[in-house]
């Protein structure tokens, strides 16, 4: 028997060929290719063979388990009758001789194929489309990766294009005169020695903060705070959160106590022993400071402005031009 080739028929295409539902053109090739392939005469010889007649009244339909192994024994009968019609070309050979003696003889009410026979066919069906099926299914999925990576290159080099031109056609920052930088510089700080001049004044020569208890005070000396409980006979030091410079400071009870100075520094005591620092919307240097209890205080910047708190420092709230 010939090797099975791409071109031979499969079980699809002979099933549609009986039922007459092939196009005209695959009908064509059909044809073509049978007239020269002896497996596929033989295999067509058997359909024909086992096609049954038309009947009057329509017959049940075999259930999907029958089908299951009634497919190897067609392929089993496929296999006799190309056997026998290879072996009727050359009546000459032992094949035909035992061919006729086999026809002598009277058939069986049921013929049964051998089930050895059926496996060679069977597994050539049913071997070779996997194999087919694999092959293309991987030429498919490196041509995807293939197109994958084409697109994902083109996609750096058009974004790399973009920046250059973007690059090349934003037009070039003009850099301010020299002249004109320095004296706005200078002239800056200027106007931040000038509005900080009033708080070094009193930082050098000491600052003190009375509470409405005349006996408790507290004082700023050379960066270093200091506190009187019997109206400055004596004078005990304590410690603070931070070291920048402190240049003000408010005290609205005998043991409430804010202190502000540089970098947006706010210290506040409830107790009249321990500090804190809250936190200030902006580090820029603080003036002044006054206070109600220790809840609310306003605070004053270095250039003017001033910032309200109703919660000890939890929130800040920049007062606008009219609310002055």
């Amino acid at each position: 028997m010939s090797d099975v080739t791409p071109d031979c028929l499969d079980a699809e295409t002979l099933a549609a060929w009986m039922d007459d539902g092939l196009p005209p053109a695959a009908l064509a090739a059909a044809h073509a290719h049978v007239a020269g392939c002896a497996r596929c005469q033989a295999l067509v010889a058997t359909m024909v063979r086992l096609d049954p007649p038309a009947a009057a009244v329509t017959a049940p339909q075999p259930s999907r388990w029958r089908m299951t192994w009634l497919l190897p024994l067609a392929g089993a009968a496929a296999a006799i009758t190309v056997w026998f019609a290879v072996a009727q070309r050359n009546p000459s050979t032992p094949a035909f001789e035992e061919q006729s003696k086999l026809a002598e003889a009277p058939a069986p009410a049921t013929p049964v194929p051998p089930p050895a026979a059926a496996e060679p066919a069977t597994k050539t069906l049913a071997d070779e489309a996997p194999k087919r099926d694999t092959a293309a299914l991987s030429k498919e999925r490196r041509q995807n990766a293939d197109a994958k990576n084409e697109f994902s290159a083109r996609s750096r080099k058009d974004k790399d294009a973009k920046k250059k031109a973007e690059a090349a056609a934003a037009p070039p920052v003009a850099a301010a005169p020299p002249v004109a930088a320095e004296t706005n510089a200078a002239a800056a700080r200027q106007e931040a020695l000038r509005q900080t001049a009033p708080a070094l004044d009193r930082l050098s020569q000491g600052i003190e903060v009375r509470s409405p208890d005349p006996a408790v005070r507290w004082r700023l000396v050379g960066g270093r705070l200091e506190k009187t409980i019997d109206g400055g006979a004596n004078w005990s030091a304590q410690q603070l959160p931070v070291s920048a410079p402190l240049v003000a400071g408010v005290s609205p009870a005998r043991n409430v106590c804010w202190l502000v100075g540089a970098n947006g520094v706010v210290l506040l005591t409830t107790d009249g022993q321990i500090w804190r620092r809250l936190a200030f919307p902006e580090l820029t240097g603080l003036s002044a400071v006054t206070a109600a209890d220790a809840i609310s205080a306003t605070v004053r910047t270095a250039d003017g402005r001033e910032f309200v708190t109703k919660d000890a420092g939890i929130t800040w709230i920049q007062r606008k031009l009219q609310d002055f």
